[in-house]
């Protein structure tokens, strides 16, 4: 019988007896692979595609244009970018204890000597996960036909992006930067929030069950894959595509003739 040991995710106290040291919920990958966080993107993004309906994304013209309701996506986009990045990062530090986010989450208060934990990241300190993660992440907009890398210049911990600085200062003073709250920040910023849930794999496994399985045919053999991650889940008329995601080459499946030859023996290795 194997001895219980307390969950290796940083916040967890639950005794546990496999799982590779995580209880049952963080072995699956906790909020992340649940669809917790997910079902909060597609709240959000719902509230976008009936924004672009009237005011079409394809225009370039519109990109510009600035909304109450924009300013409300883009704050709601980037509170879940930082709630993700944040459980993100715990697993991380929960396999990791060389890394800033390690000793910054176990700093600890003067008064009280409690640790800080997770109190103590700010965005920048997220950098590493995107260095490391989504290096290279572009998605397809089907609306406009094109791609866009919401991450893309965040190349150095300072240099944070602009959709991020936009979500700053509209949150902090947006009587004097209501422009800011703009179609191209809330596409950016809803982008972004997608491309986490494709890098993370936790949130790509819990995306990929409802990826549509194709079946192919090469000269006899049939083989399942999957196709690219695509958002909203139920519908054809996609926002974006994950446009480097992919399950591999595909589950082959072993045709009736094949299988008939090697219960008859003729299929067997020597």
């Amino acid at each position: 019988m194997n001895k219980k040991q307390k969950c290796k995710h940083i916040e967890c106290d639950i005794e546990t007896e496999g799982y590779l040291g995580y209880c049952q919920f963080h072995f699956s990958g906790g909020v992340l692979g649940n669809g917790e966080t997910y079902e909060q993107y597609e709240i959000i993004e719902q509230d976008f595609i009936d924004f672009i309906k009237i005011v079409p994304i394809n225009e370039t013209e519109h990109l510009k244009v600035h909304s109450p309701i924009l300013r409300d996506i883009i704050i709601r986009c980037c509170v879940q970018i930082e709630v993700f990045f944040k459980e993100w990062a715990k697993y991380i530090c929960s396999e990791h204890n060389d890394i800033e986010l390690f000793t910054l989450y176990h700093e600890k208060y003067r008064k009280t000597q409690e640790f800080k934990k997770a109190r103590n990241w700010n965005f920048r300190n997220y950098f590493i996960i995107k260095d490391t993660y989504i290096k290279s992440k572009p998605l397809f907009v089907r609306p406009m036909e094109k791609n866009i890398e919401p991450f893309d210049s965040w190349i150095t911990e300072e240099k944070i992006p602009d959709w991020w600085n936009a979500y700053n200062a509209i949150k902090h003073d947006g009587l004097n930067s209501k422009k800011m709250a703009n179609l191209q920040n809330a596409l950016d910023s809803l982008g972004a929030l997608f491309t986490l849930h494709c890098a993370n794999n936790y949130s790509k496994a819990y995306l990929k069950e409802f990826s549509s399985p194709k079946i192919i045919n090469k000269l006899g053999k049939l083989s399942v894959s999957f196709g690219q991650i695509t958002t909203p889940l139920d519908s054809k008329k996609y926002l974006f595509k994950d446009v480097y995601s992919n399950f591999g080459s595909g589950i082959e499946i072993e045709t009736s003739s094949k299988f008939r030859d090697r219960a008859r023996g003729k299929d067997k290795s020597v």
